[in-house]
């Protein structure tokens, strides 16, 4: 723990203060915030295009803003954006947009999503919230050093014909400068790690950075097989890894251009009692996460919805380590943020806009926060100062309490994600409700389980599975039954329109081939989301699967 560490983390904690004291002040009156953030997007946006066309200047309240402004998804902005794109201004916002992000889900093409000054403050009020709770409720963290996700990007630099940058490179992005200079202070491993070009040398140089000192407090990572596969990695390359670690060298996998390889060896050190205490804890070629990063206390990931089947596997590699779930963050803007304090997530009330259609019942009108229900499920409308009005993230909540007038929400999926080859309108939320309950029923929670359609004599769903060979079969045919349940499902099954669910088994590194086939199709390996369902086909190819009679145990 050094002097400049301590002072790192006094400083993140001091410089955030005042956006958690404005967070803390709203979640007593969440109406009135955001009613005051409405107000603000309308005024300040009303000489845009879009704010002419909706009438912004005549809103007066929610009602009205809900009575004159559409819902809408991506594909509905796509001419504005592609205005955007050719450098038009004032399209969406009054205010200039300054770049533009490019993202893609699990089974969606790529959307452009434009970044305002104003979209940035409000992601910084809710990162700021976070982050000061965060080494507030955690003391063990204040004076160590960090990690946060950093993946190769996976695509060529962009501009677009408009002359806009796109591309956000880390996470530290959604920091005030301020912030991000602090970060910089933390954080163990290099920023240019993301220029590294392709992902198994990426995890090598991550993990000697990661080893080489102090280790970090604090990890933060969307996807958790992120971390999982980086310590299996670390396993795999134990040789090489202990090797630099002795020398104070950088040896990667693959060779790589010269100024980027000395840039990232630029201050690695000679470690042999590090080594050598590493080398007398490897068993097996494996090592746990606590024997690379022992000082760690506390890991940031996804642990709702498809996330939570990956949980047990990170405890069982990170054993006492606390694990905090991230709320719920897109692209697009902040929908969630967790807090220790509470220990749930809570609107980020003092970013954006937030509506929410209650699930079943599309026609009613949207409620707002302080309306929602205790046990009921809504999709989250988001309107933001990026441009985005009543912007639609498909995105499924679930109120699981109250702390005062502010609803706790937690992830259950994509209420958007539908497969429908031949009708039968399989929604991720139920399969992924489907796989929980069969691999409960048959004692296989925590195991690899993902459903695709699949061509073959007729089309089929395929349900990718790293499970032992005894337990394919079952574990098919229940979930098969329960898919029955779903009407569109059972009619095409019976009509003949789709084939008998075929199990595939797949071995212990298929997460790492989703992710590795994920990046393949343009994603950056950090923000691959786990799915239950994915709609392309062509899996099997992509899992390479083991044959049924070796089992995926």
């Amino acid at each position: 723990m050094t002097l400049a560490t301590r002072l790192a983390t006094t400083l993140l904690r001091l410089g955030t203060g005042g956006a958690a004291r404005r967070f803390h002040a709203a979640l007593t009156d969440p109406a009135a915030a955001q009613a005051a953030i409405l107000r603000r997007l309308v005024a300040r946006n009303a000489t845009s295009r879009y704010g002419l066309a909706h009438g912004f200047a005549a809103i007066a309240d929610e009602r009205g803003f809900q009575d004159r402004v559409p819902i809408v998804t991506h594909d509905d902005l796509v001419p504005h954006l592609d205005a955007i794109r050719r450098g038009e201004p004032g399209v969406l916002t009054s205010e200039p947009v300054l770049m533009l992000e490019k993202t893609s889900g699990s089974t969606a093409a790529s959307k452009y999503i434009p970044y305002t000054a104003a979209l940035r403050a409000e992601f910084q009020a809710a990162t700021a919230a976070w982050m000061h709770d965060l080494y507030t409720q955690r003391p063990a963290l204040r004076g160590r050093p960090a990690y946060w996700s950093i993946s190769p990007v996976a695509r060529a630099p962009e501009v677009t014909p408009g002359g806009l940058p796109v591309g956000i490179e880390d996470d530290t992005a959604y920091f005030d400068p301020a912030e991000r200079w602090v970060l910089a202070r933390l954080l163990r491993v290099p920023g240019r790690v993301c220029r590294v070009p392709d992902v198994a040398t990426c995890r090598y140089v991550t993990i000697r950075h990661l080893v080489d000192a102090a280790s970090p407090g604090l990890v933060s990572v969307w996807n958790p097989t992120f971390l999982t596969l980086l310590v299996k990695a670390a396993g795999r390359e134990a040789d090489r890894l202990l090797a630099d670690l002795r020398a104070g060298t950088l040896t990667p996998p693959t060779t790589l251009p010269p100024a980027l390889h000395a840039a990232l060896a630029r201050g690695l050190a000679a470690r042999p009692g590090r080594a050598a205490a590493l080398a007398a804890r490897l068993h097996d070629g494996a090592w746990l996460g606590t024997d690379l990063l022992p000082d760690l206390a506390l890991i940031s990931c996804w642990t709702d919805a498809a996330a939570a089947r990956f949980m047990p596997e990170l405890a069982a590699l990170f054993p006492g380590v606390e694990i905090q779930g991230k709320g719920l963050l897109a692209t697009e803007g902040v929908a969630t943020i967790p807090l220790l304090g509470l220990g749930a997530c809570v609107p980020a009330l003092t970013s954006h806009f937030l509506e929410f259609v209650p699930v079943g019942a599309p026609a009613e009108r949207p409620r707002l926060m302080h309306g929602l229900e205790p046990g009921a499920r809504y999709e989250v409308l988001m309107t933001t100062g990026g441009g985005f009005y009543r912007y639609a993230l498909r995105d499924v909540v679930e109120v699981t309490g109250l702390a005062g007038r502010v609803p706790l929400l937690t992830f259950v999926g994509k209420a958007g994600l539908v497969s429908d080859v031949v009708g039968e309108k399989l929604n991720a939320i139920h399969v992924g409700e489907v796989l929980d309950l069969a691999m409960a029923h048959l004692g296989l929670a925590g195991r690899f389980a993902m459903l695709a359609p699949a061509w073959g004599a007729q089309v089929a769903y395929e349900l990718y599975a790293h499970v032992p060979a005894e337990a394919l079969a079952p574990l098919a045919a229940e979930v098969e039954l329960r898919l029955r349940g779903n009407h569109h499902y059972a009619y095409a099954r019976d009509l003949g329109q789709l084939g008998p669910l075929r199990g595939v088994a797949v071995g212990p590194e298929a997460g790492e081939r989703y992710v590795a086939a994920c990046v393949a199709l343009g994603q950056r390996a950090g923000d691959v989301k786990p799915t239950p369902l994915h709609r392309d086909m062509g899996w099997r190819e992509r899992f390479h699967p083991i044959p049924a009679s070796e089992g995926g145990a």
